[in-house]
């Protein structure tokens, strides 16, 4: 068997820090009050920087916190405020070094108060904030640092800080601590140092002085004519932070590879007052983070919510990519634009909310709520729901309520059919969010819960979830009617209306089941994959593990979802409940039919192939199965580290996690972790964690094919053109291996890639093209043609012209294309001068190459009448010059070689003057026509 190939990044991000710089400034575009210019995220909270001062605002959670808790949770803060005694009100903070991303804040309903395309900076500067002194906060060694840069003759105790809500303030070994309820800040013993005329530094000695609650510098033995610098370096205590935390859920590619996820962030305000607090937790907004392919760069961060609790579901992507994201909500006040949306208020206490962004984070396409009076969603990531895109550009939703008032229409089910648990819905709106289409309950007299969707071909929808009902609505056909026991996964198809469903079966054992993700291979065939604490039944052949108790199982099945095709379990956790073994992360098949899956873990003796990319047990579980699940052909852990004995798992086990594998076998996964020990990769954007407390996104990038893209057969248009046609094809297909040419016009297959073909005669040629995957992949072929057609050859078109005399001729090819003329020139038009043929090759798209000549003749000229009866009777009585000999210079001689008559520019007009009767001879000359005539002539009288 050739081993499967693998490409991998990883990245641990949090939404509060930046990998190259770990403190960035952001700036205040109206997402803040008005007296803060920037503001940094810090270990456990906030700094903002204001014209005179700068406050910090810290959190930590009383309690540990886990993204599946419900009741709010008990935050301790505690704020205090640096005044800058003495300052100047007026002094500019100017951010520097701007940062190459951005952020966007959609927080509350008030557009007026959203701010985007928010810039970031590396440092910030307060120009002449004393008299000669400016001071700069900026990083350096991974500390945060605020310089007092000094003036030469400036005097440092000018410089006076006065610290407001500390419990208290004191110098231990040079060190400024700062006590507060939640820790101590150290600032360091300030580094001093003054820059002479060359630029070189001499350090000088610089000490705290603490007078009460104020602080001032002193520097000893210092040069007032040497420009002096103060570099303080803050250093934050180790405690269990709530701000900057981050419940990552969602990771997503678009069609360009670039990479979304999104969780909830704890951020702290803009403290009030001062002091330590206790305060319930709010304002849990949702943090949409965008990576490039590579996982290189942070393309922006957008901040989602209002003033209750958010949490990321699902996304999907329109047809223009933008990304669509699916969240519960808490808030009265969730971001929508002024006018619009299905569903303009919270229902009840929690509601599902559907957001669709532009492709750069910076506007809303369209927002709405959509619940009812009860609660939809769950515990933040306790249940899965989910979101998808008709091609027609409509948005299904998928998930479960409490609601007796959920929004139905057009439905299988308009009105609850339990009063007394959670039922499964499924809606359908506009892709503007601003019409339900339509929408239906879905479940029976148990709980119930829609957890995954796909789209078929025919427009109708695979839906999959748990249930304990044993009246759940299968429709008339399917593979299990009755019910197994205990909660029992599902699957069934559901019209394209919401209105009826045409087939569906139970799935599992006598103990818990579900299922999480329904996905449909290239041959129509339903894939359902979910997780069993019973003995899955399995069919003959198929590769399976039953080293745990806790398995994975996948299910085949036919449209028609009343047979089998394969069934198989994988064992991954020795979980009792599924609480504590949330186990499918990922589920998907790729271009070759293969089969594959991401799950949490906890076992040792998971089911590795010789080319595992880790072998030692971790979080995560990463595997590939033919399509026929007979071979397991890639197995490996990966993730954080594994819980086990008294160790706690450092990755929170989240079963709504969405995570997508593509086509392309590329998984995107992002681990919610507190493990400082999650496997990052070279050059990406985030390699390490930062901080030791909170939680942060481990996201990553795995190619179970080394990057197969999507079987796809496309050749680029061909240009209709001359026979004999020559033809080089440009094959823009994917996923392939091997091609087949068949050119339409009896001549042999080709099998090149790319190939060169003559079409020898004019007609219309259908050319196919059928591409086959690699070896390793399914039979599936996909055949895609185009049109050539070979024209007839046009008649050349001629044309005739004589040369004029000081005149050039101006010859023009007409029409539109590309021009060739026999001189060289590649103009539409020439101009000539000189007797000749002059030909013309003009190619227009589509079109055979049209060929003029041009026949340009000598100068030619009538000879003069050579008799006048100058008798003044107006007939004959001039002597006249015809054609180009008009206007010559001419001169007139008698037999005995006298010139008699002489005009410099001839004009028609001599009578002889007073020459007798007789025989003469003329000379009439045009250089420039390069005209020497001669003649003679008889004057009568």
């Amino acid at each position: 068997m050739k081993k499967l190939l693998f490409t991998l990044w990883a990245v641990l991000i949090a939404f509060s820090m930046h990998a190259a710089a770990p403190y960035q400034f952001i700036a205040n575009k109206g997402q803040w009050p008005a007296q803060v210019q920037f503001a940094a995220d810090i270990p456990g909270g906030r700094l903002f920087l204001e014209p005179t001062g700068f406050s910090y605002n810290l959190q930590a959670q009383e309690d540990g916190h886990h993204a599946d808790d419900s009741a709010p949770q008990l935050i301790r803060g505690h704020a205090f405020r640096t005044r800058l005694l003495g300052a100047q009100s007026m002094s500019a903070a100017v951010g520097e070094q701007v940062l190459p991303t951005y952020h966007n804040y959609f927080i509350g309903n008030q557009p007026s108060q959203w701010a985007t395309q928010v810039p970031l900076f590396a440092a910030v500067r307060y120009r002449q904030l004393y008299p000669g002194v400016d001071m700069v906060w900026h990083t350096a060694a991974s500390q945060l640092k605020y310089d007092y840069e000094l003036a030469p003759g400036t005097d440092p105790e000018i410089i006076r800080l006065q610290y407001e809500g500390l419990d208290g303030l004191e110098v231990v070994n040079g060190a400024l601590q700062l006590h507060t309820s939640l820790g101590v800040i150290t600032e360091q013993a300030p580094i001093a140092w003054q820059t002479d005329a060359s630029g070189r530094r001499h350090p000088v000695e610089c000490q705290y002085v603490l007078a009460g609650h104020e602080v001032h510098f002193t520097v000893l033995q210092r040069n007032p004519r040497w420009a002096l610098t103060i570099d303080p370096a803050l250093i934050f205590s180790t405690y269990s932070s709530a701000s900057g935390s981050l419940s990552a859920n969602v990771a997503a590619a678009d069609a360009q590879g670039q990479v979304y996820t999104a969780g909830y962030v704890i951020l702290a305000p803009f403290p009030v007052t001062v002091g330590a607090y206790q305060t319930q937790q709010q304002g849990l907004n949702i943090g949409l983070l965008k990576l490039n392919p590579a996982g290189t760069a942070l393309l922006f961060a957008t901040y989602l919510g209002g003033s209750g609790q958010e949490y990321p579901l699902d996304i999907a992507f329109g047809s223009n990519q933008e990304p669509i994201l699916l969240n519960i909500s808490s808030s009265s006040n969730y971001p929508l634009l002024p006018s619009g949306g299905y569903d303009r208020t919270n229902a009840g206490n929690q509601d599902y909310v559907i957001t669709r962004f532009n492709t750069a984070g910076t506007q809303l396409r369209g927002s709405t709520y959509l619940g009812g009076a009860g609660m939809e969603g769950s515990s933040l990531s306790a249940k899965a729901s989910s979101i998808v895109v008709a091609p027609n550009g409509d948005v299904l939703v998928g998930g479960i309520t409490t609601s007796n008032d959920f929004p139905t229409r057009n439905g299988l089910q308009n009105t609850r059919p339990s009063t007394s648990s959670v039922e499964g819905v499924v809606a359908r709106l506009d892709g503007n969010l601003n019409t339900l289409i339509w929408s239906t309950y879905l479940g029976g007299s148990g709980e119930d819960q829609v957890n995954d969707m796909v789209l078929a071909a025919n427009g109708s929808l695979y839906v999959c979830g748990s249930t304990a009902s044993s009246n759940f609505p299968l429709g008339a056909v399917g593979l299990n009617r009755v019910t197994f026991g205990n909660t029992d996964g599902f699957v069934l198809n559901l019209s394209g209306t919401g209105n009826s469903v045409a087939s569906g079966t139970y799935l599992g054992t006598n103990q818990a089941d579900i299922a999480r993700f329904v996905d449909i291979d290239a041959s129509g065939r339903i894939l359902v994959a979910g997780a069993t604490l019973g003995g899955y039944p399995t069919t003959a052949g198929v590769f399976q593990s039953l080293t745990a108790t806790g398995r994975v199982f996948i299910h085949c099945l036919n449209p028609a979802l009343t047979q089998t095709a394969f069934a198989t379990q994988i064992g991954i956790n020795n979980a009792t409940n599924f609480l504590d073994s949330n186990y499918i992360t990922g589920f998907g098949t790729d271009a070759c039919g293969r089969i594959l899956f991401s799950a949490y873990t906890t076992v040792q003796s998971a089911p590795l192939s010789t080319d595992a990319l880790q072998r030692n047990p971790r979080s995560l579980y990463l595997c590939a199965l033919l399509g026929d699940a007979r071979t397991l052909v890639y197995g490996s852990y990966f993730g954080g580290p594994q819980a086990g004995g008294s160790t706690i798992s450092q990755t929170h086990l989240h079963f709504a996690a969405s995570n997508q594998i593509t086509r392309t076998g590329d998984l995107y996964h992002v681990e919610c972790t507190t493990s400082n020990q999650f496997p990052t990769t070279p050059g990406v954007y985030a390699p390490t964690r930062i901080g030791t407390a909170s939680n942060a996104g481990g996201i990553f990038k795995f190619s179970f094919s080394g990057g197969l893209a999507p079987l796809r057969a496309s050749i680029a248009p061909v240009l209709p053109g001359c026979a004999p046609l020559l033809v080089q094809f440009t094959n823009t297909s994917t996923g392939g291996s091997s091609y087949r040419w068949n050119f339409g016009d009896g001549s042999p297959i080709d099998t090149s890639f790319a190939p060169l073909h003559s079409f020898a005669t004019e007609g219309r040629y259908r050319v196919r093209l059928e591409v086959r995957p690699p070896l390793q992949c399914s039979n599936n072929t996909d055949t895609t043609s185009i049109l050539v057609v070979a024209t007839t050859p046009l008649p050349p078109q001629v044309r005739t012209d004589s040369v004029k005399c000081g005149e050039p001729i101006v010859l023009d090819a007409g029409g539109t294309g590309t021009y060739l003329w026999n001189t060289g020139e590649t103009t539409r038009s020439i101009s000539v001068s000189e007797p000749g043929t002059y030909s013309v090759a003009t190619a227009t798209p589509g079109l055979c190459i049209a060929e003029k000549r041009f026949e340009i003749k000598p100068l030619t000229f009538r000879r003069p009448p050579n008799i006048i009866t100058p008798n003044y009777d107006t007939k004959n009585d001039q002597f006249k010059l015809l054609g180009p000999l008009q206007g010559a210079e001419l001169r007139v001689f008698n037999r005995w070689g006298k010139e008699v008559y002489y005009s410099r520019r001839y004009d028609n007009t001599w009578q002889g003057g007073t020459q007798p009767a007789g025989l003469y001879y003329y000379l009439a000359t045009r250089p420039e026509c390069g005209i020497n005539y001669k003649g003679w002539l008889e004057i009568t009288r």
